[in-house]
């Protein structure tokens, strides 16, 4: 059971559980010497009721405590928030002090050229930079786990860059230039805003959705910063229609593995093909030229409410099917006569959001999403609310009832649901989708009231995972005991393997990838943590006992561009080709399938070799239909096959050469690895 554990390690209170246990060893031995088998018997009945005592002092005495630093991104746990239900309406307000999400131009650049200086000093005095990241880190290589833990745990101590974590107020929301006239995209039309670099999202949108704006892409999990879904690659439900989180990047601060800050990297004026093949390269570099500082992105005018529609289908091809439709672009110019070609005419999409959760080969259920004013008078049932402390549905699952079917009664369709666009945007967060599953009993209500709503997020449960990792199966696997053959396999976990993946397939290989190689391929069904039985879904049906594992399924439109490559880096082919991202996230275990764990990598291999399509019976060698699988995770590709794959135009070398001669930051290989 993963409570008391849970809150005990998010929340640093683990020396005063030891002391509590002492405290009631003591006890024991003085007042219940009668006790059952003797020591025995003391010492397992004083961990057990220290854990639970400390447990229920975190939750009902010092419920906001956390003795290991902050919860979230430095500054408040709980970060900004926005008003509740009034009326028939939701209103956007703060409920913090904006000083929290807000600094000026002014202060970024004395934050700026102050660390300029730090990091030149420690080029001249070591050859090296590497950042301090104060946030749990979102990306997953168990190998990398231990070197993140402290600032001066190397020979050298990292540059802290945890200030640069703000929006920059003024300039603030920068309206469109009304001076354009036939602007060339829609892009064009859209506002900006400057933020910095380690601003995490969470932050960000808690910033502008008060002034009536969020970014173009929100990545799924709060304490994602902004620079690193620059550096890595960041999507979510409105992808289909903006594409990735980098294509929303108009210019950035980064600071060079030479110490320098480049300013105003991206910038179409004045024009330099040398900084703007940097700037394009930046997307997938992992920071491997440098650590950027500020961004200056696009946003979008948002409304109060997003209505929701689901749709189930029983077959993975219906289901794709409506998926890629629901992505299509819609004519809606200022009259029906206009031509799309006219370029005063905007298209614009059905739907603000699109994504979908896959069932394993058995079909699955496409999510819509649109932003309306207010909701109903009639309707105030219908708007969900997950996150609440005195809402009835707080202690439930976002992810169970939007694949919960059972109850609508005689249809496969639910269009009249409601969630504010706070709630909308961390609607996977607060589950981790639903990987919250490999942690026993976290999804029983009483259990997730006795942790409390403020600890069940995405990077608590990172830290905790992370700490399973590093304190007890890594310190089993390298122990005396293991290496004796001492410990069952079972309890060692030597045969786990992670499979973490985001992989975008083209939309024309979005069916067979799902049915005839990921189902295939990754048996979570017979050996994974995270499923569910297709009788939770629909009540009816042939396979109504089957066991089924969430696949999310999220539409991906690159940009249009007139490279066919337009981020090297990063070689996703632009419209008209739609991707179909493919995120999957479990922990395997068996015997024979994944035999030697993450060592051995035997399913993540089998993936990556998926791939391409040149490996695979169909002999087809159009690179446009190959997969490109991100590289936020365990990864096995030898440094050839990744320069090939992700580097098929040989731009890095000589960028990193032009940029970062001496090797001040980390190489892009040694990143990934």
């Amino acid at each position: 059971m993963v409570w008391p554990v849970y809150p005990i390690v998010v929340q640093g209170f683990l020396y005063e559980t030891l002391a509590m246990i002492a405290m009631v060893f003591s006890v024991t031995d003085i007042f219940l010497p009668w006790l059952p088998g003797g020591v025995t018997s003391s010492v397992l009945f004083s961990v057990v009721a220290g854990l639970v005592m400390s447990g229920l002092i975190l939750r009902f005495i010092f419920p906001k405590y956390h003795g290991l630093g902050p919860l979230s991104d430095g500054r408040n746990p709980e970060g900004c928030v926005l008003g509740s239900t009034k009326d028939n309406k939701l209103k956007l307000e703060f409920t913090c002090n904006p000083k929290a999400c807000y600094s000026t131009m002014g202060d970024y650049e004395k934050k700026r050229d102050a660390v300029e200086k730090v990091a030149k000093a420690q080029i001249k005095k070591s050859g090296k930079l590497r950042m301090y990241k104060a946030t749990t880190s979102n990306t997953f290589r168990p190998t990398q786990i231990l070197s993140r833990e402290t600032k001066t745990g190397e020979a050298e101590p990292r540059l802290d860059l945890t200030e640069f974590s703000h929006v920059i107020l003024p300039p603030g929301v920068l309206p469109p230039d009304p001076k354009k006239e036939n602007p060339p995209d829609r892009m064009s039309y859209l506002a900006e805003v400057d933020v910095e670099a380690s601003c995490t999202f969470e932050t960000l949108v808690a910033a502008l959705l008060p002034l009536g704006y969020m970014p173009l892409v929100v990545p799924e999990l709060r304490t994602i910063t902004v620079g690193g879904a620059m550096v890595g690659i960041g999507i979510e439900s409105s992808s289909f229609k903006w594409g990735f989180f980098h294509e929303s990047v108009v210019e950035c601060d980064i600071l060079l593995g030479t110490g320098e800050v480049k300013q105003g990297l991206g910038k179409s004026k004045p024009f330099n093909k040398g900084d703007m093949e940097l700037f394009r390269a930046i997307p997938n570099s992992l920071g491997a030229f440098g650590y950027l500082l500020r961004l200056r992105i696009k946003v979008q005018e948002i409304k109060p409410v997003v209505q929701i529609t689901r749709r189930y289908f029983p077959t993975t091809e219906k289901f794709m099917d409506d998926l890629i439709k629901s992505s299509s672009e819609k004519y809606s110019g200022p009259t029906d006569k206009k031509s799309s070609n006219d370029p005063k005419v905007v298209m614009r999409h059905e739907w603000d959001f699109v994504d979908g959760v896959a069932l394993s080969d058995e079909g699955g259920v496409v999510i819509l999403g649109k932003f309306v004013e207010a909701v109903g008078v009639k309707d105030q049932t219908k708007l969900l609310d997950f996150n609440s402390p005195n809402s009835s549905q707080n202690h439930h699952l976002f992810y169970r009832h939007m694949l919960d079917f059972t109850r609508v009664k005689g249809g496969t369709v639910v269009s009249d649901e409601y969630l504010s666009t706070l709630d909308y945007i961390w609607r996977w967060d607060k589950d981790w989708f639903w990987c919250s599953q490999i942690f026993p009993g976290i999804s029983h209500p009483l259990i997730r009231y006795l942790i409390g709503d403020h600890l069940l997020r995405s990077d608590l449960y990172k830290k905790f995972n992370d700490w399973v990792i590093s304190k007890v199966i890594e310190p089993i696997l390298q122990g005396p005991l293991y290496k004796l053959g001492l410990i069952p396999e079972g309890v060692s976990a030597v045969n786990q393997e992670l499979v973490i993946q985001d992989i975008e397939v083209p939309a024309e290989r979005a069916v067979e990838w799902v049915k005839d190689i990921h189902c295939k391929l990754v048996r979570s069904d017979l050996y994974g943590k995270v499923k569910l039985r297709l009788s939770d879904v629909f009540s009816t049906g042939p396979n109504i006992n089957k066991t089924v594992c969430p696949i999310w399924c999220c539409p991906v439109q690159v940009q249009p561009s007139n490279d066919q490559l337009p981020y090297p880096l990063f070689p996703c082919h632009p419209e008209p080709q739609l991707y179909i991202n493919v995120g999957f996230w479990d922990a395997l275990e068996h015997p024979v399938a994944t035999n030697g764990g993450n060592k051995t990598g035997h399913v993540n291999k089998a993936l990556e070799k998926a791939c391409n399509l040149s490996n695979n019976s169909k002999s087809s060698k159009d690179s446009s239909l190959n997969a490109i699988k991100t590289l936020y995770s365990n990864n096995y590709y030898s440094e050839e096959e990744l320069y090939r794959i992700y580097d098929p135009e040989k731009k890095y070398e000589d960028l990193k050469a032009t940029w970062d001669p001496h090797g001040g930051v980390r190489g892009w290989i040694e990143r990934i690895k």
